[in-house]
């Protein structure tokens, strides 16, 4: 990480007593770090933490005016820890995709002067954890453990094809802690196990599925449903995890990594149906595609985006031990960003080509444009190219069911939020490495810290 590797040394690192801190509730351990160099001596390092127990290594790199202090834990923390420097504090970057690996970057330090060092977790209550929540039921948890299984109480909710699925797998909502063990769930149900009820939800045009002809475009359609568990009892061969909270943040890991690769493909699929249907209207229009080629063109290059960021976030993964190939992460939630824009804009351009009778939503029914009456009429006034009317009102109809209908939804969260993956990057992405790039390549041998607050 330093631009001038030439100049990190070693370092002798002593692990001294374990003893009680003052609160009673904390570990202490206290770190010597001695470094035989003129410009700048730590003769002391107090770490005060309270999953010190949990530090498997801590490597300190140091220069004249600034450090970086890596550290590996057992288990991979929820929350950024930090770093307190006399009375600066630095937050922890991540190092990995699990939270296992953690460093620390502190600048504009003062050569020949001892500092005091303390690593705590991060502080701060900007969302209630599932144990700390009014009704505990409000996350899906263990209430009680048998010796042939456990039985589970609370709801999963927005769970998409539910209705299609002969079995429901229950994964853990977040990374979690030992006060939340309880929570720390995962395991597989059949959709008529005994205890579960499955509410369908509403969505854009649903009632339109129960009516004959075009007004809903597709035959596949879409199902998602609220699920909730009242003490469903679950055997042992059917979990996969309860209790071991340890592990959840390789669950999440993996299955965001694998999801958020994978929905490049989704949204871009959809997306060449758009293009598709983008040329149909406009031929339906009486117009020819070539008036649309920039738009369509941008669609295409929109679609192959995601369509490639999946597809490299999966060719830059690695295979796990099981034999199961897993995404890269990084690549993966970049992907997700992405998913959560360039769709949109898709859904925007498929609009502006296909007109007002695909984006105003003022269109006449199926039964109006049959009726014996004067469904003679509206087909007279439709029809505008080549195409009869029937089949310009049918490309309509699927139009905006792609871009203001049920086809909609999915894009934005679906997988996840993209703030959430924009965390990932950011916690990811090796800041320091890259101006160390940026510095050598540009002979910049000044160095520019960040500015303190």
């Amino acid at each position: 990480m330093f631009p001038n590797a030439e100049q990190r040394l070693p370092l002798i690192l002593r692990r001294h007593q374990m003893k009680k801190s003052p609160e009673g509730d904390h570990d202490q351990a206290e770190l010597l770090i001695q470094r035989e160099v003129s410009h700048i001596a730590f003769h002391k390092l107090n770490t005060t933490l309270g999953f010190i127990t949990e530090l498997r290594h801590l490597l300190p790199g140091v220069s004249d005016a600034r450090f970086l202090i890596k550290t590996w834990f057992n288990r991979p923390l929820a929350e950024a820890p930090t770093l307190h420097v006399g009375g600066t504090a630095v937050r922890g970057r991540m190092g990995d995709t699990r939270g296992e690996h953690w460093h620390f970057y502190v600048t504009d330090l003062k050569p020949n002067r001892p500092y005091r060092l303390a690593l705590t977790d991060a502080k701060g209550n900007r969302r209630l954890k599932p144990h700390q929540q009014s009704d505990l039921d409000s996350n899906l948890r263990i209430v009680k453990t048998k010796k042939d299984g456990i039985v589970i109480r609370g709801a999963k909710l927005m769970i998409c094809g539910t209705a299609a699925s002969e079995e429901i797998f229950l994964l853990p909502g977040s990374v979690y802690r030992e006060p939340d063990r309880d929570f720390a769930l995962a395991c597989v149900v059949p959709r008529d196990i005994e205890g579960l009820t499955i509410v369908e939800t509403r969505r854009p045009s649903d009632e339109r599925e129960l009516s004959d002809g075009f007004d809903i475009p597709t035959e596949t359609g879409i199902t998602q449903a609220y699920l909730i568990f009242e003490d469903v009892f679950v055997p042992n061969e059917r979990i996969f995890l309860a209790g071991e909270y340890q592990h959840t943040a390789d669950i999440i890991g993996r299955f965001t990594a694998t999801y958020r690769a994978c929905i490049g493909a989704c949204v871009a699929g959809q997306g060449d149906v758009m293009v598709g249907a983008a040329a149909l209207i406009a031929r339906a229009n009486g117009l020819s595609t070539n008036v649309f080629r920039e738009k369509t063109t941008q669609m295409e290059i929109n679609n192959e985006t995601t369509f490639a960021v999946g597809i490299g976030a999966i060719a830059l993964g690695r295979q796990h031990p099981s034999g199961v190939w897993l995404a890269d992460s990084l690549t993966a939630h970049a992907n997700k960003i992405h998913v959560a824009t360039l769709p949109y804009e898709t859904k925007r351009l498929c609009q502006e080509i296909g007109g007002g009778i695909v984006e105003t939503g003022c269109f006449p029914s199926y039964q109006d444009f049959t009726s014996p009456e004067y469904g003679h009429l509206i087909q007279k006034y439709i029809k505008a190219g080549a195409g009869s009317a029937e089949t310009r009102a049918r490309i309509a109809r699927l139009i905006e069911w792609l871009t203001l209908g049920a086809g909609v939804p999915g894009c934005m969260h679906g997988g996840g939020s993209p703030d959430g993956a924009r965390m990932v990057v950011y916690a990811s992405s090796p800041l320091e490495e890259y101006i160390g790039y940026a510095r050598k390549v540009g002979l910049i041998d000044e160095d520019l810290p960040e500015p303190v607050k």
